[in-house]
């Protein structure tokens, strides 16, 4: 087998364990719909956001167009024993939606190879109960200053 037919080899099944990898996403492991916490008025989040080092992508997120106001924080499941992950959860701080109380968890992200950049499962349809679901793939891309966060519909590329 020649050096070139050996490393092309390596890269396919490289990239064939990273397939299976992302399809093993720990976001995937996580619910498929919200449920509602207690002590996400915007006072306790404040409070509680103050007593500890953070990262940059956590933190109270205004979005002015549609009056909603989030916290990003960082998240460990109990679900997900033995994992040492950066996980974060996205909760509704406030919402212009009546049926959307404060605590609404929104989704889940957690931190990929690019730098800035996340991976994030947002729950993507709303009930008249407030409860949302169906999770949608995005990323979550933070400016280098950690100014601004934007929410990116996930696409697949493929790069030969």
């Amino acid at each position: 087998m020649s050096l070139k037919r050996y490393i092309f080899s390596v890269l396919l099944s490289l990239t064939f364990v990273s397939q299976v990898i992302a399809q093993n996403n720990i976001l995937d492991q996580l619910p498929n719909q919200s449920s509602v916490l207690k002590g996400y008025e915007y006072t306790d989040v404040i409070t509680r956001l103050s007593q500890a080092p953070l990262h940059d992508i956590e933190g109270i997120w205004q979005f002015v167009d549609n009056a909603t106001t989030i916290v990003i924080e960082q998240f460990n499941p109990d679900e997900i024993a033995g994992e040492q992950l950066h996980l974060y959860r996205i909760v509704i701080i406030d919402s212009n939606r009546l049926s959307i109380e404060p605590g609404t968890i929104m989704g889940y992200a957690s931190v990929t190879t690019k730098e800035n950049c996340f991976d994030a499962r947002i729950f993507s349809d709303g009930k008249l109960n407030g409860i949302l679901s169906i999770p949608k793939t995005l990323t979550l891309n933070l400016s280098t200053d950690a100014s601004r966060l934007t929410f990116n519909e996930y696409k697949k590329e493929i790069k030969i």
